[in-house]
């Protein structure tokens, strides 16, 4: 487990549609994953929940447009999210 993470979604501006579309999805499974898992509880699955519901929102304009600063951040949010719950 890292002991530090910089979530900044300067660094993701100029990914890939491609790239955005593949970690999108990966945040997505790991947040429905822990929302579904029998070891979830109330913490994680408010978590899982705002993960889904930011990536259903966000991914496509991300995708469409990468230079959208609102949806790389509520990406980076959303993936932050779902990283802990999974964990």
């Amino acid at each position: 487990m890292p002991t530090l993470a910089i979530i900044d979604p300067q660094f993701t501006m100029t990914a890939p549609p491609k790239i955005t579309a593949a970690t999108g999805l990966d945040a997505l499974t790991h947040a429905v994953e822990a929302y579904t898992s029998k070891k979830a509880f109330s913490l994680t699955d408010v978590s899982a929940v705002s993960a889904v519901k930011r990536i259903m929102k966000y991914l496509p304009i991300a995708y469409q447009n990468g230079y959208d600063a609102k949806a790389r951040e509520e990406m980076s949010l959303a993936a932050l999210e779902a990283g802990f719950c999974i964990n």
